[in-house]
């Protein structure tokens, strides 16, 4: 008799997007004004979660302000 999988295992939440400095600085959204805060709070070749990049800019601005 076949395994019925249980629902967990079927219904998978997809990744989270995540996003390089580099394409943060391209965007014209919501960072692409905060360039020079994104290029003290970030890494180069690094991806960030959107949790991530807030977290380090507010990690930054805090520091500063």
């Amino acid at each position: 008799m076949a395994k019925i999988k249980a629902t967990s295992e079927l219904h998978q939440d997809p990744p989270e997007p995540t996003w390089t400095k580099d394409e943060l600085l391209m965007a014209s959204g919501q960072y692409g004004a905060r360039r020079d805060v994104l290029n003290v709070a970030l890494d180069d070749d690094k991806h960030y979660t959107l949790a991530q990049i807030k977290k380090a800019v507010a990690d930054v601005k805090g520091g500063l302000f």
